[in-house]
């Protein structure tokens, strides 16, 4: 079992390159981590030569014997799967593993019993250090050096997709026997054509007409606006969406509580770092901020969409267009573009019926004000790919900063730093967490130094002098103290805020 880089030649699609090698298109996108069919020429792909019939493994085939493995320093499941070509979800059924984490010595049955792919260590001269820069994402440092997302995660043995700014990476010119060509030289400047004068204040970018509002099936009456569309399945679907009350901001807001019942497989979010503790976080966001693709438009500067708070105000909606766009843009295009919105550099753009182009607070102020304009944003909830998107950003924008916190909690013996998990070990407190900081924000002003406040409180109340007793009182019943609690520094609203999600975990936990 070979590994090959293969470079996308003009014209070629991953139905031809798949046929080439005798591989199924699922290995190649699979073993890439894209998440559409579409290519570009030059792009590299990771190519793992298999037997014509031979497919990933299912459930039936992993019960066809085992090998057992030393884990070794670096190790992680994701390197382990992709090295005896199974799925770490299948290597933790097998081990009986509760988490993804694996310590050095330990033995494990990997399913299969393949032969591993080697992955040797690569010498200094081969390698050059990149430092993550905010907006980065491993599919896009790895187009930038011509590499791909799966050398980048083997090398820096990484177990998810998860990058933190300021993180050292080691970029590879060779993986898996591979070598990965360095980015071309710059080419001799071809000839141009006569000079033309450009236009005045050209448009940073071309977008097809918004679709009109009759094109869209668009109908309303006193109370609310209903939305006829079709989904990228060919379903046609209808959404009804309820009007602004008298005292909204926006004049023309609506909320839409969302019906879509998309599910991501496990296997798939443990490609993102999202492990069952954290989907359950998600899952409790989506329970009570609507559905992956509600909306709500009333507030000044804001657009919330989806199962988790993505905002026009914060840039974080823009930020998942930018993510959508780049990992799913055949569909992208089919939603958001064909309705008139492009994002580029992390900046939503539309273009007004006088044909201005709007980026920033003025797009999203044009976008909240046009009903035809929310067609894609419907769409985008009803298609597995653009969904798996909300799921990536909301994983790096609330998930990844929440359980990595670091709280300033008061003892009698003083103040301590204690990671956020240290002291809140339930799912259920984990939960509660990510949905603060989706709603309280992450400044040193917002959830951090509320939950800080919160658990200090509590500390002094019950007696305890450290961490690991806070660490050891029932989840229900730090809930409890925080459903009660009245905090004087944070406004009102986010109080109050705060207090209802505590007790919506302690009615349903996360069920």
């Amino acid at each position: 079992m070979n590994l090959h880089l293969h470079t996308v030649a003009p014209g070629e699609t991953l139905h031809g390159i798949a046929r080439k090698f005798a591989v199924k298109p699922a290995h190649l996108k699979t073993l890439n981590g894209l998440r559409s069919a579409q290519l570009s020429e030059g792009q590299t792909l990771l190519v793992r030569v298999l037997p014509e019939e031979a497919d990933f493994p299912s459930s039936r085939d992993l019960t066809g014997g085992f090998m057992t493995y030393t884990v070794k320093s670096g190790d992680n499941l994701f390197r382990l799967s992709i090295q005896f070509h199974t799925t770490a979800q299948a290597i933790k059924a097998l081990n009986g593993l509760s988490s993804d984490a694996l310590s050095v010595g330990q033995v494990l049955q990997i399913p299969g019993g393949q032969s591993p792919i080697v992955v040797p260590s690569v010498p200094a001269q081969q390698t050059q250090t990149y430092q993550v820069r905010a907006g980065d994402t491993l599919f896009g440092i790895a187009r930038k050096f011509n590499t791909t997302v799966v050398s980048i995660k083997l090398i820096n043995h990484l177990g998810g997709d998860g990058l933190s700014i300021g993180q050292q990476l080691t970029i590879s010119v060779q993986a898996s026997g591979v070598s990965f060509p360095i980015p071309p030289a710059p080419q001799p400047p071809r000839p141009q054509p006569p000079f033309q004068q450009p236009p005045v204040n050209p448009p940073p970018f071309v977008t097809p007409n918004p679709i009109p509002v009759a094109a869209a099936g668009i109908s309303e009456d006193s109370a609310k606006v209903f939305i006829n569309l079709t989904l990228l399945n060919g379903q046609p679907f209808q959404a009804a969406l309820r009007k602004n009350n008298p005292l909204g901001i926006n004049p023309k807001g609506v909320q839409y509580g969302g019906k879509s019942t998309i599910f991501i497989p496990t296997q798939q979010l443990q490609m993102l770092g999202i492990d069952e503790v954290r989907n359950q976080a998600l899952q409790f966001c989506k329970k009570i901020e609507g559905n992956y693709d509600a909306i709500n438009t009333y507030d000044n500067g804001i657009f919330s969409y989806g199962f988790i708070q993505f905002t026009g105000q914060s840039g974080s909606l823009d930020r998942l267009l930018q993510s959508m766009q780049d990992h799913a843009p055949e569909k992208f295009n089919r939603t958001f573009r064909q309705a008139g919105i492009s994002v580029s550099a992390n900046k939503v753009q539309v273009q007004d019926a006088q044909g201005n182009f709007l980026t920033g607070p003025d797009a999203w102020k044009f976008i909240r004000g046009q009903y035809s304009l929310l067609t894609p944003f419907i769409q985008a909830g009803f298609d597995a790919d653009l969904v798996f998107e909300q799921y990536r950003q909301a994983n790096l924008l609330y998930v990844q900063p929440a359980l990595s916190a670091q709280l300033s909690l008061n003892f009698d013996g003083g103040s301590v730093k204690v990671p956020l998990t240290v002291v809140l070990p339930a799912a259920q407190t984990q939960a509660l967490a990510v949905s603060l900081w989706v709603n309280l924000g992450s400044s040193p002003s917002g959830a951090p130094a509320y939950l800080s406040r919160v658990l200090s409180s509590f500390a002094q109340q019950r007696g305890i002098s450290d961490p690991s007793g806070l660490a050891r009182v029932p989840w229900n019943e730090v809930s409890l103290f925080i459903s009660n609690f009245q905090d004087t520094l944070l406004a009102k609203s986010k109080n109050d805020l705060a207090v209802l999600r505590a007790k919506e975990i302690l009615a349903s936990g996360l069920a």
